[in-house]
């Protein structure tokens, strides 16, 4: 009995060996038909006014093969999302369409899929000027996917949609939702990722709008509530040239610097800050080096 236990167990495992390489063989072989498709769709992005003929029905056939010979790897969802981007760049927004639809029955239990998909088909009508389509997929993005960036900034791009369609009022209205929900946010959860998250976008807000004093604002409450390396490092430089360059404020600055010097726990932190301070406190604030533009 223990000598046929044995044998089974070989056999079994023999088996499984065999699934093992013939899976890996058969995801290796999309994987090169995947890698023609990919250099040819960039020879057609490179240039998608003018595509030599034959290159586009390339990709496409690459594109069948892969589905018809190795349907359930990895590789085969890859070349579908990268058909999408094709059709994209060559303005084939039925065919953009299409494809979205048949990916979206196919994948429906992948979230993240799913939510790329449909902020791609908020783009296609957005191309073809199809604003209160676009907005619609832009809600259902906002409601789906909230918690996640493109969810976060699902508002944004609603008033956007409003405002590239020539609706002000509406586009301006959106705006003040979308700001009133990310101090919401930024408040209700003190905290956690997602109220940084709110920060950064409310941070993109104020800039494009040139609202410096609101601005100068949010980076105060950001960098008080939020005092780690990372965040000064992002957040300092930008408090700088908002309240010294835009605001022509450097006492508050200084201020602000202080109050993170008082509030460090280890001297190195203590002396940075202190340095700091009085290079902002002899500092010619006429001079254009005085606080240099923030990188994006």
């Amino acid at each position: 009995m223990k000598k046929i236990i044995i044998i089974l167990a070989g056999i079994l495992l023999g088996v499984y060996a065999l699934l093992f390489v013939m899976s890996i063989g058969s995801e290796y072989y999309a994987e090169k038909i995947f890698y023609r498709m990919m250099k040819t769709a960039q020879e057609i992005t490179q240039n998608p006014d003018v595509v030599p003929p034959g290159l586009v029905a390339s990709a496409e056939n690459d594109l069948k093969k892969i589905e018809a010979k190795y349907p359930k790897t990895k590789t085969a969802k890859a070349a579908e999302v990268l058909s999408i981007d094709l059709y994209l760049a060559l303005k084939e927004y039925d065919k953009t369409l299409n494809t979205l639809d048949q990916l979206q029955e196919k994948y429906g239990d992948d979230p993240a899929f799913m939510g790329r998909t449909q902020y791609i088909r908020a783009i296609v009508y957005e191309a073809q000027k199809k604003w209160d389509k676009a907005v619609e997929q832009y809600k259902l993005i906002e409601k789906e996917y909230e918690n996640t960036p493109l969810g976060m900034r699902a508002p944004l791009l609603i008033a956007d949609m409003y405002s590239k369609s020539g609706q002000p009022a509406k586009a301006e209205a959106a705006y003040a939702v979308a700001i009133a929900k990310f101090h919401r946010i930024m408040k209700e959860q003190e905290g956690k990722v997602i109220a940084l998250l709110a920060a950064g976008i409310l941070v993109d807000v104020y800039i494009h709008f040139d609202r410096n004093a609101e601005l100068a604002d949010l980076i105060e409450e950001v960098v008080k509530r939020y005092p780690s390396g990372e965040i000064l490092a992002r957040y300092m430089p930008l408090a700088e040239f908002v309240m010294i360059k835009k605001l022509d404020d450097k006492p508050r600055v200084i201020k602000l610097y202080e109050h993170l010097r008082d509030s460090v726990e280890n001297e190195k932190g203590e002396e940075l800050f202190s340095k700091r301070i009085e290079m902002l406190q002899t500092m010619d604030t006429s001079s254009p080096d005085a606080a240099p533009v923030p990188k994006a």
